[in-house]
């Protein structure tokens, strides 16, 4: 076998890896677990598909030039409706669905203008409705899920906007309590029609926490992805998910509980913000039952003071008490080893 031969392989294993990722993940419930998980494995596939597309299409292009432009159509198609849900944009889930689906009826298209003719039934049709089959099938689709999804939203919205006056004077009106135990003692989750608070560190986004710690932050940005997980693994986090069970807001408490415990990386995103989701993990985060008997609670910010003297905290009175020892400019200067070793900076 040559070596276009090869690459026809793997392109070919890889068709029927997206085909089948994507169906799993559509058919899936829409929520993080088995939906966001092939979801992953379809848009990795995907790329890679779109990749030896590409070079077949460059190899023989007299012959095959249009898998050049079905590939980068259709994952141009699936970047955007990717990026859509990683960045959360404004109406993130309307994107996400039109670039997903409509990635899948480009792949579908190339299948069926590749061995359209060899399949019962279809090989009665002329060849040019293998280009046009999909999309008049897949387009309505696409605007019904849409459509759908919309008016949930919408739904949600109004819903939310009539119970903003009770939400604010206390947004996690309890529905449902789970006594749960983790290693460190303990693990509580309350619900509202709206948000949820959990400990469980299974849910966490990792991808989410990273991305705002290394890109947004003013106390920790530029830090390296092994050393927020972890900071994780050794803390108690709390994650603040939405109705659609994605990760919106963060917070940790490192402690001995015995004497001492200290609230770190606590933050909502930004398009999260304004419901009052920042006291509700607050207020959650000092209320975690094995710190009540904690004597001293410190945590440091730049600007939510008003935030945190709503709670209890206090500015330090007597600061000379206190000594630190910090390494201005750590993440960017250092260079980390596989084994997650600090290694001597080097300044560029």
């Amino acid at each position: 076998m040559d070596l276009f031969g090869v690459i026809l392989s793997i392109h070919i294993g890889l068709g029927m890896i997206c085909l089948l990722s994507g169906m799993v993940s559509m058919l899936a419930a829409k929520k993080k677990g088995r939906h966001t998980k092939w979801g992953e494995v379809y848009h990795a596939s995907y790329a890679a598909l779109a990749a030896t597309a590409i070079m077949l299409a460059i190899w023989k292009w007299n012959e095959i030039a249009y898998l050049f432009y079905i590939a980068v159509f259709s994952y141009g198609l699936a970047i955007y409706g990717y990026a859509a849900r990683k960045r959360k944009w404004k109406n993130w889930l309307q994107h996400h669905i039109r670039g997903m689906l409509g990635s899948y009826i480009g792949a579908v298209t190339a299948l069926l203008v590749n061995v359209g003719d060899s399949i019962p039934l279809l090989n009665m049709l002329p060849s040019l409705f293998y280009w046009f089959l999909p999309t008049i099938i897949g387009s309505p689709l696409i605007y019904i899920v849409a459509r759908r999804y919309r008016k949930m939203l919408l739904f949600l919205k109004k819903y939310h906007t009539k119970q903003k006056s009770l939400l604010q004077k206390r947004l996690f009106s309890v529905t449902n309590i789970c006594a749960m135990i983790e290693k460190q003692g303990g693990c509580s989750m309350k619900e509202n029609h709206q948000f949820t608070i959990h400990t469980n560190k299974e849910k966490l986004d990792i991808d989410v926490i990273y991305s705002y710690l290394h890109h947004e932050s003013y106390w920790a940005k530029g830090i390296p992805l092994h050393l927020v997980q972890t900071s994780i693994e050794h803390s108690v986090c709390f994650g603040v998910y939405d109705e659609c069970d994605e990760q919106v807001g963060f917070g940790r408490i490192i402690s001995d509980f015995a004497t001492f415990a200290y609230l770190a990386d606590v933050f909502i995103l930004p398009h999260a913000r304004g419901n009052g989701l920042g006291k509700a993990l607050v207020q959650e985060m000092i209320r975690y039952q094995p710190i009540q008997h904690v004597r001293k609670i410190l945590l440091a910010t730049k600007d939510a003071h008003g935030l945190y003297s709503q709670y209890g905290f206090k500015e330090v009175k007597n600061k000379q008490l206190f000594m630190q020892i910090f390494k201005k400019g750590m993440y960017e200067r250092a260079i980390y080893s596989k084994e997650n070793k600090i290694l001597p900076g080097k300044e560029g």
